[in-house]
């Protein structure tokens, strides 16, 4: 029997003013209440009594849910802050770090917040993709894990292709320019 989760992963980037820093955010939307949330330096919380939203910035920038044996999270070397809430049946967890920053490892595997957490060493040395095998554990057979990746700008212009179809997909975004007063990002598969 298969199992149905279904996330929503949010990239959210900023435009700011000249000399400011721009930010990227990195949000999962899991689509119950049911599950554990984890945040390091707070510790465990029922996904069903987040609030609307919240914010923390941890010695270890990483974030987890879990429920069953099975964890969604989010992982960096380095952030500004992590943030989480819940509401209407869902809940969200996130990494907010500057744009260019070493990015945002997102974790779907067997297990709970330990699984993230014994990886953070190495992804914190910056040798995670240096490994061997990757991962932060193992794949889960019989789990049907339909994703969608929305983008959320102000100041950006996204070009490229609008639908990347199904199945493992890797993208390519290259900034190609300013245009309009916009800055012209494209998305690609490569």
């Amino acid at each position: 029997m298969k199992r149905l989760l279904v996330f929503l992963l949010v990239i959210a980037v900023s435009a700011a003013p000249a000399g400011a820093q721009h930010t990227m955010e990195v949000s999962v939307v899991i689509n119950n209440t049911d599950n554990n949330v984890y945040v390091p330096g707070i510790g465990e919380m029922d996904s069903s009594g987040l609030g609307a939203f919240n914010e923390y910035v941890p010695e270890h920038f990483y974030i987890a849910s879990y429920l069953g044996g099975v964890v969604t999270g989010l992982a960096a070397k380095e952030g500004i802050k992590v943030f989480y809430g819940g509401s209407q049946g869902r809940h969200v967890i996130g990494v907010q770090q500057a744009l260019d920053g070493p990015g945002v490892f997102v974790a779907m595997t067997r297990g709970d917040w330990q699984a993230i957490d014994r990886r953070m060493d190495i992804i914190e040395a910056g040798k995670f993709l240096m490994e061997v095998s990757p991962v932060f554990g193992f794949d889960i057979q019989g789990m049907y894990y339909p994703v969608t990746i929305m983008l959320r700008y102000s100041g950006i212009m996204l070009v490229g292709e609008k639908y990347l179809g199904t199945n493992r997909v890797r993208l390519s975004i290259e900034n190609v320019g300013v245009s309009d007063g916009n800055v012209n990002v494209e998305i690609t598969k490569s």
